[in-house]
């Protein structure tokens, strides 16, 4: 089993960039997964594998921590690819123009690695606006095949789980609340050549701090 991504992440920012490269791909900028499965990923039908719930149970519930200090991230949900700056792709190794696309519960990026290979995809789910209530909802219905509450990044509460569990593969999902309805989810594939070096789901939380930090300076 991996090690716990609440371990030191000590690693430099280039060592994340190696992380990202070597995975199979057809185009620049999409990474694909192996048809069927998720890690976070969309499926080949475009059917997103995170679970929907009605809006409707007050908030936070199903055991979620609230958001103590919610971020306006209403323009990064219209322009998901705006969650990544040019210098922090080019410290990631990844194409610094994402490609936008429409997702079941939100607006969503995919970077591609430089070389074609790997990539990240950050999806929104503030639909139907239940924000990280619904992973653990999900988490408690056992949808999920790993589960681990995360320290706070950046000041949000945040996991590592999916439906599931390619962690052994090098691909690892974490979800961060931005607020008690908002949540985005990061899905990061190590390279084939990386996997079992480090846990996916340590350069994941890094690259969700990343992205949070951008966000708080264009909120």
């Amino acid at each position: 089993m991996p090690t716990h991504p609440t371990r030191a992440l000590t690693a430099a920012l280039a060592t994340a960039m190696l992380l990202l490269t070597g995975c199979t791909a057809n185009t620049a900028g999409q990474p694909t997964p192996t048809a069927g499965t998720s890690g976070g990923l969309p499926t080949e039908t475009g059917e997103s594998p995170r679970p929907t719930t009605s809006a409707t149970t007050s908030l936070p519930s199903y055991g979620a921590p609230a958001v103590k200090d919610p971020l306006d991230t209403g323009r990064f949900q219209k322009d998901p690819c705006l969650a990544v700056t040019a210098t922090q792709a080019e410290e990631l190794g990844i194409t610094p123009q994402g490609e936008q696309r429409d997702a079941p519960l939100g607006l969503a990026c995919r970077w591609g690695t430089v070389d074609m290979r790997g990539g990240i995809d950050l999806q929104w789910v503030d639909k139907p606006g239940i924000g990280i209530s619904g992973d653990y909802k999900a988490n408690q219905n056992k949808k999920y095949k790993y589960f681990e509450v995360l320290p706070d990044i950046e000041g949000f509460p945040a996991i590592a789980g999916d439906v599931l569990d390619r962690r052994s593969d090098g691909v690892c999902s974490v979800s961060v609340g931005v607020s008690d309805q908002v949540a985005f989810f990061l899905a990061l594939t190590q390279s084939r050549d990386k996997v079992g070096t480090a846990d996916p789901c340590d350069v994941a939380v890094r690259v969700a701090g990343m992205v949070l930090r951008t966000m708080k300076a264009g909120a």
